[in-house]
């Protein structure tokens, strides 16, 4: 239930920001923003679970609960960051080059895919 309630706070954090910060230009400003918050919560999240300061049960709570509802962005960069400490270089490279690059690839062929199914 906590997971939850933390994923919902994590989404209408989101959407608030979202709606404070927009610039004319067009360009992302507010996600932009929120998923480099998401990337740095959730390394600060990861170092108090480490420490022992907050219980691991609390980590999916703030992490898979808020931090998802917030950002999904978070997750791939503590994903990345963990690859790398556990001297997976390969693999580490091969997640951070390839993640973006087929996510906005796939979210483009979604986009069409959609568009050719209910035009």
């Amino acid at each position: 239930m906590l997971l939850a309630v933390a994923g919902v706070f994590g989404v209408l954090s989101r959407w608030a920001l979202a709606k404070f910060i927009s610039w004319p230009d067009g360009f992302p400003y507010a996600t932009l923003l929120i998923n480099l918050l998401g990337s740095l919560a959730i390394g600060i999240v990861w170092a108090l679970a480490l420490s022992r300061r907050i219980p691991r049960e609390w980590v999916s709570i703030l992490c898979v609960g808020f931090l998802g509802g917030f950002t999904t962005f978070s997750a791939f960069s503590l994903e990345s960051v963990l690859l790398w400490e556990n001297r997976q270089f390969t693999a580490a490279a091969a997640y951070v080059v390839l993640a973006p690059i087929f996510g906005v690839l796939l979210a483009f062929a979604g986009m069409r895919l959609g568009q050719w199914v209910w035009p």
